[in-house]
């Protein structure tokens, strides 16, 4: 049986996580889906992923903080107002 095409389609996504973790588990398992993943350990990284290049999906953990999701949120939607 022939394989359907993957979910992510080589799109990128940001993946957040704390430092000096190991490798991500989440990451991995987009890999796995056909997503390529990019890591970010800071919110100054993260942003700067944001302005770097377009981005399918972000992935930011609770505990990194409301004031820090809430500048990827209003950076994201500056970038790409339809989202």
């Amino acid at each position: 049986m022939p394989r359907s095409r993957s979910w992510g389609n080589g799109r990128r996504a940001l993946v957040v996580r704390a430092a000096g973790g190991g490798g991500s588990p989440v990451g991995r398992h987009l890999a796995a889906a056909g997503f390529t993943p990019v890591p970010a350990t800071t919110e100054d990284e993260a942003l700067a992923a944001l302005d770097r290049e377009p981005l399918a999906v972000a992935l930011v953990p609770q505990a990194f903080g409301s004031v820090a999701i809430g500048a990827l949120v209003a950076r994201a939607g500056h970038q790409h107002p339809p989202v």
